[in-house]
Order: C-alpha cells, then sequence, then structure tokens
C-alpha cells in the first residue's frame, strides 16, 4: 500500500463517520453533547494516523506489521483484563 491508499482508507472512514452521525441524527440519537464529543474525537484519529504514516515511512513493512500486531494484541490483553480482573 501507498501512501493514497492510506489516504482513500482515512477519507473512507470520514465518510462512513460522518454517514453514521447523520443517521444518529435523524433517529434522535444524537445530541449537541454526543457530536461535540464525536467531532473532538477526530483530532487525536488525525494526529494518530499522521504519526503512524511517518513511523511507517522510516520501519520496512513487515517490522511495521508486527509492531501493530502486537500494539494491537497488548491493547486486547489490557480489554480482556478489565473484563476478568
Amino acid at each position: 500500500m501507498d501512501g493514497n491508499d492510506y489516504l482513500f482508507i482515512l477519507i473512507a472512514y470520514i465518510a462512513a463517520a460522518a454517514i453514521m452521525l447523520l443517521g444518529m441524527n435523524q433517529l434522535g440519537y444524537l445530541s449537541a453533547h454526543t457530536f461535540l464529543m464525536a467531532l473532538v474525537s477526530v483530532i487525536p484519529v488525525l494526529i494518530t494516523v499522521s504519526l503512524a504514516s511517518w513511523v511507517r515511512n522510516r520501519l520496512s513493512g513487515t517490522l511495521f506489521r508486527r509492531l501493530v500486531l502486537c500494539f494491537l494484541l497488548i491493547m486486547g490483553l489490557i480489554l480482556m483484563g478489565r473484563i476478568f480482573l
């Protein structure tokens, strides 16, 4: 995947989130507070995607994938620990 593929994925994610927000608003589930929280949460997502792209360009593809998988494994273990502990 090159940078354009990641940009496409980011745009598709933002479009899907916007459609979901519109649907939630139509169903009456979206309050002003919820909308503000959703809007503010976009900022860390954009920062994280930019940071991950920067790191990915400096590491080999294999190492980057391994790091991402390790991160996801650790996060999954933390979530499971919260459930069972």
